[in-house]
């Protein structure tokens, strides 16, 4: 084991630990706002990603179930890409230019 885990387990093992547990529901009430603006940033993409996107096009007429089917598959999906107060996705841009070879000589 590491030398900073073992410090650490001692740490916590020891007085951080104690007063962990001697403030726990206020320490949690304090941390809890984390918890639910996570809950928030969840629902507000979930939200987003039926509003607009490939994903909001593609269910624009299926039925309530499948809606309610693929909200739930999205969900999960944002649930293991929490952010404090977003969703952290992977994502890609690509810009794209091009010139008419014919119109180069004009410029």
């Amino acid at each position: 084991m590491a030398q900073h885990n073992a410090d650490q387990i001692t740490n916590w093992k020891g007085q951080s630990g104690e007063r962990w547990v001697a403030h726990q529901a206020r320490l949690d009430a304090r941390l809890e706002v984390f918890g639910q603006a996570a809950i928030t940033a969840i629902d507000d993409a979930v939200k987003m990603t039926f509003e607009v996107g490939p994903l909001s096009r593609a269910l624009v007429d299926q039925p309530d179930d499948i809606r309610a089917r693929a909200s739930a598959a999205v969900r999960a999906a944002f649930a293991d890409c929490p952010g404090e107060r977003s969703v952290m996705i992977d994502g890609a841009t690509w810009i794209v230019t091009a010139r008419n070879p014919a119109q180069a000589d004009s410029d």
